[in-house]
């Protein structure tokens, strides 16, 4: 009985320490299982960690212990309705994170506009999410409308590259890129000498890399997720179409390398996170994430952790867990994380700098411009 006794108050330690007591609760909705699992599992990751420092410490002044309860949704916008109404009924959480998909993260904008509660994506890019109107949707991802306008220019102003075409997924997340790099582009005098498109899940991109042979491109944007461009270079390079490729933050992660193999040496992408970044602050967070969970930190851990201390920050600035007083101070946040300073636009947009990396290799290298 005894023994039991003391099992039971450590298991009791446990609990509250992680916050499983606590009054407080904020939700997450992302992809824990299937294709893009990666990206959620590292941000759950994050999560854990910015929390954990938090309420081992006994919590936030005048709020107490915060708890997060994890939704896994696939990417699937149906899904991410389905999961964020039971939060907001179920749970009463007083703000949310997620989603990592554009598209299921446009389905949900309206749902937690209506309740009134802040909503975090660290994640989705798409340019739409924050063109809604909504005062609750924040966004410390940078929209891929900036990140493929700041490459488009890079590509001209830096790499000298005079012939440029686009290959993108038809999605949302896709015709968005490949919309502002051309049309950033065309600002800087530049035509595309071709556009090229396909659809998710396709496997065989030899039509559209023969086009853009024929068109005489130098450098290649391509909008996808990274098994997608992972293929679409390997099928290049079997067919002897050279270019200098460029991408976006949906391949900055070790996987990429992997599936690409040495066809992916020498591509340029944007990130969000440079785990090199000599600031104490980051290269803490780096030992201690890969102490904890045995894998490297990546940009998606690094935007989960920041994306949860930003809340957390916002609630002890506001001394309080109400929604609308947490929006407020969110709104106004000027939080440093590991990722950069996080401001907001009057969207709810961060408008922070990119960084570029490229693959060097058989890893990342960060660029200094």
């Amino acid at each position: 009985m005894k023994r039991w006794g003391i099992f039971g108050l450590l298991i009791s330690s446990i609990l509250v320490a992680t916050g499983a007591f606590a009054q407080v609760k904020v939700g997450f909705v992302g992809p824990l299982t299937g294709p893009v699992a990666f990206a959620g599992i590292s941000q759950k990751n994050g999560i854990e960690m910015a929390l954990e420092e938090v309420n081992s410490k006994g919590g936030i002044k005048g709020v107490g212990r915060v708890e997060v309860i994890f939704e896994d949704t696939k990417c699937t916008p149906d899904v991410t309705v389905a999961s964020v109404k039971r939060l907001n009924t179920r749970d009463k959480i007083v703000a949310l994170i997620g989603e990592t998909c554009s598209p299921a993260t446009l389905a949900i904008v309206k749902v937690m506009d209506e309740a009134k509660i802040p909503l975090v994506t660290c994640k989705s890019s798409a340019p739409p999410i924050t063109d809604q109107g909504s005062r609750y949707i924040f966004r410390t991802q940078l929209t891929s409308a900036r990140t493929a306008a700041g490459l488009a220019e890079f590509a001209i102003k830096d790499l000298k590259l005079k012939k440029i075409a686009t290959l993108n997924d038809s999605d949302d997340f896709g015709m968005g890129g490949a919309t502002s790099f051309n049309g950033e582009l065309e600002k800087l005098g530049v035509k595309p000498v071709a556009w090229e498109k396909f659809m998710k899940k396709d496997k065989d991109f030899s039509a559209q890399l023969i086009k853009i042979k024929e068109s005489g491109a130098e450098g290649v944007f391509i909008v996808g997720l990274y098994e997608e461009v992972a293929l679409i270079l390997r099928q290049a390079k079997q067919l002897g179409v050279k270019f200098q490729a460029m991408g976006l933050d949906t391949i900055t992660v070790p996987k990429f390398i992997e599936l690409a193999g040495d066809a992916g040496e020498g591509i340029i992408a944007s990130t969000s996170f440079n785990p090199y970044d000599p600031d104490p602050k980051v290269q803490d967070f780096v030992k201690r994430y890969k102490a904890r969970f045995n894998r490297d930190a990546d940009d998606s851990a690094a935007q989960g952790y920041d994306a949860m201390a930003m809340i957390l920050h916002a609630m002890e600035q506001a001394g309080s867990a109400n929604p609308q007083k947490l929006r407020d101070a969110i709104a106004k946040s000027d939080y440093k994380g590991v990722t950069g300073n996080t401001k907001f636009n009057e969207k709810g947009d961060d408008m922070r700098p990119f960084i570029k990396a490229q693959v060097k290799g058989g890893q990342y290298i960060f660029l200094a411009k």
